[in-house]
């Protein structure tokens, strides 16, 4: 992934799914050498399921200095230590002058839990990681049922709760 275009070494139609489903073009290059720059991520996708086997080599090998983690039960992403969700909503909120406590993060995957940790408010849905159940504030029907839709509905409505709270001045009026 560079940012505008999955690169890859052949063709294969796991690779071509992964580009169907995030829309970006898939370029295929003769050899390493001719990959564009730095990948931003590398993303390995299991075809097999002893694929997974080899996924946590990886992770083993690679885990020490970049960052290695599962957004899929059949996807795993390198990319930079430091480089994460968390990172990018952390640096976002920090220019917007806002703290942690009042952000809100929705994630399903291992590569959502350092974010949704890092928030004062998580969401997550029934498909999830078990990890990322456990950190959520709100568990929402998976996502094939709109579950999602139903984490934004609980967040306002918590908002707007929030809120009235101020302008009465809580509970006690």
């Amino acid at each position: 992934f560079t940012g505008h275009a999955i690169h890859a070494l052949a063709e294969d139609p796991i690779i071509a799914l992964e580009a169907g489903v995030t829309t970006e073009p898939l370029i295929v290059a003769k050899a390493l050498e001719d990959m564009p720059g730095e990948p931003g991520k590398i993303m390995c996708v299991a075809a097999q399921p002893t694929d997974r086997e080899a996924f946590e080599a990886l992770r083993v090998q690679l885990g020490g200095c970049l960052s290695v983690s599962g957004s899929h039960p059949r996807l795993l992403e390198i990319g930079r230590l430091g480089i994460s969700k968390k990172t990018a909503i952390a640096t976002v909120a920090a220019d917007l002058g806002m703290a942690a406590q009042d952000c809100a993060a929705a994630g399903d995957a291992e590569n959502d839990l350092e974010m949704l940790a890092w928030a004062g408010t998580a969401v997550t849905v029934e498909n999830a990681v078990p990890e990322a159940k456990r950190l959520a504030h709100f568990v929402g029907p998976s996502c094939d049922e709109g579950g999602l839709a139903d984490a934004v509905a609980w967040l306002l409505q918590r908002q707007s709760t929030l809120a009235m709270a101020d302008e009465t001045g809580g509970r006690n009026g």
